[in-house]
């Protein structure tokens, strides 16, 4: 059976100092909790509430304190309560199947919206919304608002690499090429919305930004691992890849975990590199052109690496599969090409290998996930059919998130009306101090029932403090650049997210009053009545990240009809009654 990984990072892509705050481990340390077995020596797949079969990947959802296992050996994704508190909890929801003792691929029928066949690799975006690699069906799924679910095999809200929900087949059954994927395994989305997938078959990284904007089927925006998107081949060279099976990102930095090459590969500013660009920086093998596997471990070698994960200050996990650890390396940007781990968990050192089933020992890990907030490591210990929870001996993070609150009454907005503030009182800042914002990042989106019409802008009217201005694409703040908006005039339309990122001059109060600046507004005739929802993402500088939502009614108008005119106003003398002097015309702004 082929055996795979995932993992998963949020982090809006922007350039910034890493912070010098890192994870502090006991190597060879025991785990807390072990999720999927009634405890540490046990290891049997099986397919219940409270057990696993081979879990690939996981995703922490702390916001909304729900835990995602993908249980690729089950063919689905269970969904747990969070944070874990015991041995061997039971799972509340479970996609891809109608209950919690069902395990066949697809359900046992054909592919549709609501099935898995090997699914690999999760993500969990800014909203909300669960990403799902679905891997022998070539496909990426989504599921919008995936801790809001309350029935189990729901239906998801769009597929990517495949033109369907019925269709499965590799590559669309043809060449391979920017629409198509052969085994996506992992993957991760920033709060930019741009989505990073290993096409492991395809021997690439497919990137697609503003993912869940994206149609159907929809072609990816970048490629790397090869030069254009009709390419697949493998290759052990600083822009080659064989068989990556994981993408993470950490501010501007892209990790891959280029598993047949036995070595995770670094791409400095990642968002703004050209197809096929070459890589930056090499862990695991002394240069880019090595791909060495040693049957003896060292703290500098991987053995076919299947999991990427960083935490808020920037140490990176390494799900090292066939050594059977999780190596960790601190402040992983600044690491030369080569370089030592500095921590490692599954063994007791770094040259010991044993594969196990213990409280500090593991067989095959895939993929690790890490809890800044409660300062929790949680590994996928594919071999053992467990999820272990681990806890740090020290913060792993500095970071201190954002703080934002928005009104949670309803507000209302009529048909013809000028634009209405999302909320004149809101409140956000950042403990850390205003030097966090330097970077940081404001994301607001229609994410509920958005249409064409849908507008959001930036307006200060409300005389409260610093005047906040638009020029271009600078935001001022009293007449000083305090920021970069992606869109011209700080208007965007329908479900497009405006997103504002700052620079050294912003403040917590200037940054509060940006966002107590934020407008919305329809500018159809008929409006939808359906209830917005707004969603606003604070992230700073270091990736902490705080989200808040208010719900907007919109009311329509029954306008009258316009441009009436008859097409003739005069007719011949004598006509009987009856005759047709012109046809009326009219314009009904509502239909």
């Amino acid at each position: 059976m082929w055996q795979m990984i995932s993992a998963v990072f949020f982090g809006l892509l922007f350039l910034f100092s890493p912070i010098s705050a890192s994870a502090q481990w006991t190597n060879g340390g025991n785990a807390d909790y072990v999720i999927g077995q009634a405890d540490f020596t046990s290891f049997l797949a099986a397919c219940t509430q409270t057990s696993l079969d081979k879990p690939t990947s996981l995703v922490i959802d702390t916001a909304n304190g729900k835990l995602y296992i993908c249980d690729y050996g089950n063919n689905r994704v269970l969904r747990y309560a969070y944070p874990i508190s015991g041995d061997q909890p039971a799972a509340e929801l479970v996609f891809g199947q109608a209950d919690f003792i069902s395990k066949a691929a697809n359900a046992g029928g054909p592919a549709d919206a609501s099935t898995f066949s090997e699914p690999s690799g999760i993500a969990l975006d800014a909203t909300g919304r669960l990403w799902v690699a679905d891997l022998s069906n070539h496909r990426l799924v989504w599921f919008d608002a995936a801790h809001t679910i309350s029935s189990n095999k729901p239906n998801a809200n769009g597929v990517l690499g495949q033109a369907d929900f019925s269709s499965t087949t590799a590559n669309r059954g043809g060449a391979v090429g920017p629409n198509t994927m052969n085994k996506p395994t992992g993957l991760g989305v920033d709060d930019s919305g741009r989505l990073w997938l290993a096409d492991k078959s395809n021997h690439r990284v497919l990137v697609f930004d503003d993912a869940a904007s994206k149609a159907n089927g929809a072609n990816a925006d970048k490629v790397f691992g090869q030069a254009d998107f009709t390419s697949n081949t493998a290759a052990v060279t600083q822009n080659g890849m064989d068989n990556p099976a994981e993408c993470s990102a950490y501010g501007s930095y892209l990790f891959v975990a280029d598993k047949g090459n036995h070595r995770v590969l670094r791409f400095d500013n990642a968002a703004s590199k050209a197809n096929g660009s070459n890589a930056d920086g090499v862990l695991g093998q002394a240069d880019f052109v090595s791909k060495l596997a040693l049957v003896n471990p060292t703290a500098s070698n991987m053995y076919n690496p299947w999991g990427v994960r960083l935490d808020g200050a920037g140490s990176l996990y390494v799900s090292d599969y066939d050594d059977s650890r999780v190596v960790i390396f601190s402040n992983a940007v600044s690491k030369a090409n080569g370089a030592a781990a500095d921590y490692v968990l599954g063994q007791a050192d770094f040259v010991t290998w044993n594969r196990s089933t213990t409280q500090s020992l593991m067989y095959s890990p895939s993929q690790c996930g890490v809890d800044n907030i409660n300062n929790k490591a949680l590994i996928a210990d594919y071999g053992n059919n467990r999820v272990l929870v681990y806890s740090a001996t020290a913060p792993i993070s500095g970071n201190s998130s954002p703080a934002i609150s928005i009104a949670n009454t309803t507000i209302s907005f009529t048909e013809g009306g000028a634009a209405i503030q999302i909320d004149n009182a809101a409140t956000l800042s950042d403990a850390d101090g205003d030097a966090d914002w330097n970077g940081g990042t404001l994301k607001v989106q229609i994410t509920g029932n958005a249409e064409a019409g849908d507008e959001i802008s930036i307006s200060d009217t409300d005389g409260d403090g610093t005047v906040i201005t638009i020029s271009g694409t600078n935001i001022l703040a009293g007449g000083t650049d305090v920021g970069d908006l992606s869109a011209s005039g700080g208007v965007v339309a329908g479900g497009t997210a405006l997103i504002i990122t700052f620079d050294s001059d912003a403040t917590n109060a200037i940054v509060q009053e940006v966002l107590q600046a934020v407008h919305y507004k329809n500018t159809s005739d008929s409006p939808g009545t359906s209830n917005r929802t707004i969603t606003v993402i604070a992230t700073d500088k270091n990736n902490g990240s705080a989200n808040d939502t208010r719900t907007i009614t919109v009311t329509a108008e029954n306008d009258s009809p316009t441009d009436i005119s008859l097409s003739s106003t005069s007719v011949d003398e004598g006509q009987p009654s009856g005759t047709v002097v012109g046809t009326l015309s009219a314009t009904d702004p509502d239909n």
